[in-house]
């Protein structure tokens, strides 16, 4: 990606897309670190520093996102279904059976102790996709529906 230094009263600055930004698990309101090495400028967020971790059921994949241990699921992923759904911790497990109440409540614990973190990963996940759906045309089957006054 090439970006031009743009100037903001007395700072100069790079824009940096949400794309970018979230392809490195840098979000807004993240403190970052900016070093410069031979003539380079590198940004490393606090989420690459190691995480301690309380949460039994709780592990850090290699972007340090959490995840329900011994699964690929994101904590954010069921967060987002039980506020979604309104589902309890048991009809959470009713529908991932591969799930312990366990490994569901150490989950609802880690969202109860990082709920502003992940209500904001959770908001920008559906910015995310809003754009993409602003961004994509309309498919014929639906402009036929629009026409018939269907949809």
């Amino acid at each position: 990606m090439l970006a031009a230094i743009q100037k903001w009263g007395d700072i100069q600055g790079i824009p940096l897309t949400t794309a970018l930004l979230e392809k490195a698990q840098i979000f807004i309101g993240d403190q970052v670190s900016i070093t410069v090495k031979k003539g380079q400028i590198f940004i490393k967020t606090a989420n690459n520093e190691p995480v301690e971790n309380q949460y039994e059921h709780i592990s850090f994949n290699e972007n340090n996102v959490p995840i329900i241990s011994g699964t690929n699921m994101k904590v954010v992923e069921l967060i987002t279904e039980k506020i979604a759904y309104g589902w309890s911790a048991e009809e959470l497990q009713f529908q991932h059976p591969y799930l312990t109440l366990g490994q569901i409540y150490s989950a609802l614990a880690y969202y109860s102790d990082n709920k502003e973190k992940i209500d904001k990963d959770i908001e920008q996940r559906l910015e995310f996709v809003k754009q993409v759906q602003q961004s994509q045309a309309s498919s014929p089957l639906v402009e036929k529906l629009k026409k018939k006054g269907l949809i």
